[in-house]
C-alpha cells in the first residue's frame, strides 16, 4: 500500500525470508564462495551503518551514571571507526519501479488449523495532518465493542485488534488464531457501517476518551522514558 511498507517487508518481511532461503541454497550449493561473498557484504554494510558518523547514543541515568558511561561509549567509539568507505559513500534509494505498491490479495499458506485474517486500506494519503485524536478514540472503541464481540467472542479467534499508523495512513484489521476466515472479512467490512450507526451517550463517549488517554499517558519508568525521547529525537 505504501513504499515505506516495501522497505520494512525487504529488511523484516516476507521479502527478507525468502532472501534468507535463496542464500540458505546457495550455501548449499557453493559453500566457501557464497560464504566469502557473504562476508565481504556483510563487513561493508558494516562500514556503512555502525560508524562514528551515523551513531546515536542514547544514554539515560543519574548524572553520576551517565558520566561513567560516557568514558565507556567514548572507548567503543574510538574502536568503531570514523568514516564510511569512500567507495559505498552513498545510499542507493531504489526507483519507483523497483518498489510495487499494490493493493493485491494475498493467501498465505501454512500449517496450522488457525488462520491470522488481517485487511488494510490506505485511508490517508499525503495529507497527514488528517489524523487526529477522534481516530485514536474510535480505533479503540472499534478494538474493543465491535471486533471484540463480532471476532473473539462469536467468532471464536483468540484476539483482534485495529489500528491506524498515522505517518503512514494505513488502517489495518487483524485477528490471530482464528477458525474463521471469510465471516472475519465480513466483520471488518461492516465495520464502517458499526460506527455510523453508533450512537453514544456523553458518559459513554466521556469513559471512551479517558480510556484512549490512560493507554497513550500510562506512568513510565526512567528507561522507556529515554527511550520515547530518543525516538522522537531520530524522527
Amino acid at each position: 500500500l505504501k513504499r515505506s511498507s516495501w522497505f520494512v517487508d525487504q529488511y523484516q518481511g516476507l521479502a527478507y525470508y525468502d532472501a534468507l532461503r535463496q542464500l540458505g541454497g546457495s550455501l548449499d550449493r557453493n559453500k566457501e564462495g557464497t560464504m566469502a561473498s557473504l562476508c565481504d557484504d556483510l563487513s561493508r554494510l558494516r562500514q556503512q551503518i555502525v560508524n562514528q558518523d551515523s551513531i546515536t547514543v542514547n544514554i539515560t541515568g543519574s548524572a553520576a551514571g551517565i558520566s561513567l558511561a560516557e568514558e565507556q561509549v567514548r572507548g567503543l567509539l574510538n574502536r568503531i571507526g570514523q568514516n564510511r568507505t569512500r567507495k559505498d559513500g552513498h545510499i542507493v534509494i531504489p526507483s519507483g519501479d523497483l518498489m510495487p505498491v499494490s493493493g493485491a490479495n494475498e493467501l498465505l499458506i501454512i500449517p496450522s488449523q488457525v488462520n491470522y485474517v488481517v485487511q488494510g486500506a490506505l485511508l490517508l494519503d499525503s495529507d497527514l495532518g488528517q489524523a487526529n485524536g477522534s481516530w485514536q478514540v474510535a480505533t479503540r472503541y472499534l478494538q474493543n465493542s465491535w471486533l471484540w464481540n463480532q471476532v473473539r467472542v462469536i467468532g471464536g479467534a483468540y484476539g483482534s485488534y485495529c489500528s491506524l499508523n498515522d505517518r503512514s495512513g494505513v488502517f489495518t484489521f487483524a485477528s490471530y488464531r482464528d477458525p474463521g476466515m471469510q465471516n472475519t472479512i465480513d466483520v471488518y467490512d461492516r465495520s464502517a457501517n458499526f460506527l455510523d450507526d453508533l450512537t453514544l451517550s456523553c458518559p459513554e463517549l466521556d469513559k471512551a476518551i479517558v480510556g484512549t488517554i490512560s493507554e497513550m499517558d500510562a506512568p513510565e519508568p526512567a528507561s522507556a522514558k529515554g527511550y520515547k525521547d530518543t525516538l522522537r529525537y531520530l524522527q
